[in-house]
């Protein structure tokens, strides 16, 4: 969750919206996460991520950046867009995220923004419920959590979003919703996939063997202590593509003999 710095609004207008929407979309094909939920509020915003080898932080300054630019220009003015550091706590288990997927798509409800969460269109609601298609949510995990049927899964969770506000407390039984046989369905279609020492050390080499070639300098050059710029250039388009690949910063750190923090660097660019 992120807050327009001072309290003032994140979004004025639907051009605000369809302009943080699509950021979203492009973050997504940048950085690979998967998206539950999320709510753009006039205020703030709240989104339901699933990450993998990019950390929120990345992903976050990236958005908060891209959209404060665009912010400023439009409005000719200089300064800052939202307040301090975002907040990401981490969901601790089905029953959590289950009070996820409600609060934040009920967060128009309690603001008073409308009377039902399919009525606002700058949520992913409407996508979980099946009301309209939207690909910035990935619906297939947070539906498995209510059912193995698509149908039975959007109308239990349509069921929980719409309960009456005294309802809407953290005491209410949420694990009433809770698909019996979520656990096996989980874990065999989200399992990560299992990978040998032998296919890692091939696929990485394979890697290092294409960038290379592709600036025109030997594998070992790559892998290697240069700091020319196109050495540099290269190496950075290398990390790109590991990390994007799923490997994680420490991983490609060990593998070019530099800091994390380097790594970390190089991925705020993308």
């Amino acid at each position: 969750m992120t807050r327009g710095d001072g309290g003032r609004r994140l979004f004025a207008d639907e051009a605000d919206y369809a302009a943080f929407m699509e950021l979203l979309a492009r973050a997504k094909q940048r950085f690979r996460f998967d998206m539950y939920a999320y709510c753009l509020m006039p205020t703030h915003l709240h989104l339901l991520l699933r990450v993998s080898a990019i950390s929120v932080s990345v992903i976050m300054h990236w958005l908060q950046l891209m959209y404060a630019k665009k912010f400023n220009r439009i409005r000719e003015r200089w300064g800052h867009v939202f307040q301090d550091r975002f907040k990401a706590p981490r969901c601790r288990d089905d029953r959590h995220l289950l009070a996820l997927l409600r609060y934040i798509h009920r967060n128009p409800v309690r603001g008073g923004l409308v009377e039902s969460a399919g009525q606002w269109p700058w949520s992913g609601h409407q996508g979980l419920v099946g009301a309209r298609p939207d690909p910035l949510v990935d619906k297939d995990f947070p539906l498995l959590m209510f059912s193995s049927d698509e149908g039975e899964a959007m109308r239990l969770y349509n069921e929980l979003v719409r309960k009456t506000p005294g309802e809407d407390s953290d005491e209410a039984p949420l694990s009433v919703y809770l698909s019996p046989s979520r656990p096996e369905a989980l874990s065999r279609e989200h399992r990560p996939k299992e990978e040998t020492a032998t296919s890692q050390e091939e696929d990485w080499r394979k890697a290092a063997d294409e960038e290379a070639s592709i600036a025109g300098i030997s594998t070992a050059d790559l892998l290697g202590d240069d700091r020319g710029r196109n050495m540099a250039q290269a190496r950075h388009a290398f990390i790109r593509r590991m990390v994007i690949g799923g490997w994680k910063p420490t991983r490609v750190a060990d593998l070019l003999g530099c800091s994390p923090a380097l790594i970390s660097q190089v991925c705020r660019r993308f």
